[in-house]
């Protein structure tokens, strides 16, 4: 069964009980047992949730794997991967990463006595000592964030298994229609339910999903020990965003290709970073682990051209605010609104500075779009 068939047939409907198409939002925090410790599955909100059920088979099937656990927001499942860790053990990261997990890494799990090592996973060698006797996770995102890196899960995976590590990758800005890194080797999946699987900006989430079994036991404790879960409320809305997640994913992404391809065109724009765009190695390895590069653009302005504050400030249609993946097209300034990772070399070498800029392409009219950047860009003047 294809994607788009299998999200709008969810698991559970028709609701067997009552012939209900859309899954039924259960509240009830309480479930009556017929005798004690006889319950049929559910017995308290926070341990299990009929409709928070839902959303998680929905998620498994949808990246083919046997588990997925649901938490009240992506940087709540990342804590929940972490807190299988114990003092002396070691992450070995890409140097660059989402902001929140860098803080987690750094300025919580570091304080338990777990330890963090940063390497260029983009390179094909990596430096052999980055890896540490207990080094229990490799962590990575493709595409990265904000630059859109792509790494290559499968040859990063291969690394991992060799030192006895298990490879996690935040699948974030590719969402499962676009990649399945369980498929390349990885052996965990984090994601913000947040940005594209809702996809309308009004919903926080976050799932953890693999297949090993003895992990997700781990997972599972955890999500009912620490209490992180997602309320039925917001499983609902993410179920019924997930309907249409294929159809918004291609759509976004149609509109991003055309974008990043016109940005290139524009005599104030330095450097633009969308995946497979600038390097045929690249577009190989786009080619062979996903399906289509997504709908984040990155760019640089040419600040002798054109000042940052004067661009954002004559955008109309775009809006400047934080996260991404939603039917609204969205702007961010890095350098002002994220706590960034980067090292003094690497703002020098990727022109980090307030003239970078994210995108994160919505649903309007393509021309619509260009046409607020293209009077947002003009130097001096409004077209």
């Amino acid at each position: 069964m294809k994607d788009q068939t299998r999200l709008i047939h969810t698991i559970g409907s028709p609701d067997k009980e009552t012939g209900s198409m859309v899954a039924p939002i259960h509240l009830s925090t309480i479930f009556a047992m017929q005798k004690p410790s006889s319950h049929g599955g559910f017995q308290y909100g926070r341990i299990r949730n009929p409709t928070r059920q839902i959303l998680e088979d929905t998620l498994a099937h949808l990246h083919n794997a046997n588990h997925a656990a649901v938490f009240s927001s992506g940087s709540a499942a990342m804590t929940a991967i972490l807190a299988t860790l114990k003092r002396g053990d070691n992450v070995a990261c890409h140097d660059v990463v989402y902001e929140g997990t860098l803080r987690l890494l750094k300025r919580v799990f570091e304080k338990f006595g777990v330890t963090v090592r940063f390497t260029d996973f983009k390179q094909r060698t990596v430096v052999p000592n980055i890896f540490l006797a207990k080094t229990k996770l490799v962590w990575i995102e493709s595409p990265t964030n904000p630059l859109l890196d792509l790494l290559d899960i499968a040859h990063i995976a291969n690394l991992a298994h060799r030192q006895g590590a298990l490879l996690v990758v935040d699948n974030t800005f590719a969402t499962p229609v676009l990649q399945q890194p369980l498929a390349l080797g990885a052996d965990i999946v984090v994601e913000s339910l947040t940005k594209g699987i809702n996809g309308h900006s009004d919903a926080i989430g976050g799932v953890v999903v693999t297949n090993n079994s003895s992990f997700f036991s781990s997972i599972v404790f955890l999500q009912h020990t620490m209490g992180a879960i997602l309320s039925p409320f917001d499983s609902f809305l993410i179920l019924r965003g997930i309907k249409t997640l294929p159809i918004r994913i291609k759509q976004q992404q149609e509109n991003a290709k055309r974008i990043a391809t016109w940005l290139q065109s524009q005599a104030v724009i330095r450097t633009v970073h969308f995946p497979g765009l600038n390097s045929p190695s690249e577009i190989q390895l786009l080619n062979r682990q996903m399906l289509g590069p997504g709908s984040l653009i990155s760019f640089n302005l040419r600040l002798d051209k054109i000042k940052p504050s004067a661009f954002l400030s004559k955008l109309k249609l775009i809006s400047i605010a934080h996260s991404l993946g939603g039917p609204e097209t969205l702007i961010q300034q890095p350098t002002t609104m994220m706590d960034l990772s980067f090292t003094i070399e690497q703002e020098r070498r990727f022109e980090i500075n307030d003239g970078f800029f994210r995108l994160s392409i919505g649903l309007e009219d393509l021309c619509d779009i260009i046409s607020d950047l293209q009077q947002a860009l003009a130097p001096g003047k409004k077209i």
